[in-house]
């Protein structure tokens, strides 16, 4: 799907999700989700809304990247029957082949091929407007979860927190709910390990950051500033965005020459949205005028990341450890 198309989308979503929230039965307001083991099942809080669990499920519909993530980081790969709405990313490199065997719908899902499925949970933040809203789902009686940190996304009166805590919690909710507990606490605890050593390190040294990346065959280039979990990385690492602070793409691509004039110590290349390959990528950036005189690009300061690690979810984590590897070198 096309960049606009998706943004679209999105936007819509939002509007008709909140059209239909007194419809639904809710609980206390707040984003992140949470679950508790009950005589009488597993209720899980989400988005604000309470849904109960007699057992916990074992047949999974996957919506997008993030609900992949998520589903793999807590050790419940194996309850995942079917993985759609990904957009054409692939699955990041650290999930090393543990979803590859999932079957995989590429283009957009529709609501009877996930009731033909039968799952007993659609989980993840790949919902859209077009028939397929979480509400629309749990109207079909099928248990639909959002993954907590892109509540507000889906829901207006629900606070945005893309943090990495945020990030690290909705691991240890999906594991309670799927019964993968001591998984889901071996990443986090990994996770956090890792992260702490990243932040004490501080391998940025305050140098000043440039993000770049194309979506797919799409014209315009974007970035990103320190808007959601990218200032968490940005700060983990210890660097500082040469783009405004502000500047999130869903404001439409940036200037060529406000890139330029960025005149960052580092760019971090981001790949993979939309299809979006290396090379493709680089050959783009290389005809900006002025690109080959940046500071650097002459320095060969150069790094790559999955572009995925720009959505709230493990990968953020994952790619941030990756970075501070390539950064050290």
């Amino acid at each position: 799907m096309r960049q606009s198309k998706k943004l679209t989308i999105l936007m819509t979503s939002v509007v008709c999700l909140a059209m239909g929230l007194s419809a639904c039965s809710s609980a206390p307001s707040g984003q992140t989700s949470s679950s508790s083991n009950q005589s009488k099942g597993i209720t899980v809080t989400n988005c604000g809304k309470e849904q109960t669990f007699a057992t916990s499920p074992s047949r999974v519909v996957s919506l997008g990247v993030t609900g992949l993530a998520y589903l793999a980081a807590a050790g419940a790969e194996d309850k995942v029957i079917l993985r759609a709405n990904e957009w054409g990313e692939e699955p990041a490199a650290w999930m090393a082949g543990k979803v590859d065997k999932i079957e995989a719908i590429q283009e957009p899902i529709s609501m009877e091929a996930i009731v033909s499925k039968q799952p007993d949970l659609v989980y993840g933040g790949g919902f859209e407007s077009g028939g397929l809203s979480p509400d629309a789902v749990l109207e079909k009686k099928i248990p639909a979860i959002v993954d907590a940190p892109e509540c507000h996304y889906f829901y207006p009166d629900q606070k945005e927190n893309e943090s990495f805590n945020a990030i690290l919690g909705e691991i240890t909710t999906i594991g309670n709910l799927l019964g993968t507990q001591e998984k889901a606490k071996q990443t986090t605890d990994d996770l956090k390990s890792k992260i702490g050593q990243i932040a004490e390190e501080k391998p940025g040294q305050g140098r000043r950051v440039s993000f770049a990346y194309y979506y797919g065959e799409d014209e315009g280039l974007y970035s990103y500033g320190t808007k959601g979990v990218m200032g968490e990385i940005i700060k983990t690492l210890d660097l500082k965005s040469a783009i405004d602070p502000n500047y999130h793409p869903h404001q439409g691509p940036i200037a060529e020459e406000a890139f330029v004039k960025s005149a960052p110590d580092l760019i971090i290349v981001l790949l993979g949205m939309g299809g979006a390959t290396k090379e493709s990528t680089m050959a783009r950036l290389e005809k900006i005028p002025g690109y080959k005189d940046m500071k650097a690009v002459k320095n060969n300061q150069i790094f790559f990341a999955e572009s995925a690690i720009a959505y709230a979810s493990p990968t953020a984590l994952y790619g941030t450890i990756e970075l501070a590897d390539q950064i050290r070198k």
